[in-house]
């Protein structure tokens, strides 16, 4: 479903939340994030900048276009952040904050992708 309601919903799946764990970031009720993704109602900028805040994609779910705003999800960081920890700690290399930190972006999959298309 190509609708502000529709990837809205596509973007809460991504993150992996519940519609009731959606509307509780954004300070709404669980009827209200239902009304969101069926279109029946269009969320304002405060629910848009709550999500935004845990990783939704706002610019996608207003304008379709995923490529104008692709931040990790929180849930993506974490990931990475374990897997570049796994390599540390499992090769017994010792590494500075900095290339640590330069580790975990590269394990970023949204990340990867733009510096590969730049």
């Amino acid at each position: 479903m190509d609708t502000i309601g529709g990837r809205l919903k596509q973007e809460r799946e991504r993150l992996g939340k519940t519609q009731v764990e959606m509307g509780a970031i954004a300070g709404v009720t669980k009827g209200s994030q239902i009304n969101y993704e069926g279109d029946k109602r269009v969320p304002d900028a405060s629910y848009l900048k709550a999500i935004a805040a845990v990783g939704a994609n706002v610019q996608y779910i207003i304008s379709g276009d995923k490529k104008a705003d692709e931040n990790p999800s929180v849930e993506e960081i974490r990931k990475a952040a374990e897997a570049a920890f796994l390599m540390v700690t499992t090769s017994g290399i010792s590494v500075t904050p900095q290339q640590f930190s330069q580790m975990v972006v590269a394990m970023l999959p949204s990340i990867t992708e733009k510096l590969k298309s730049n």
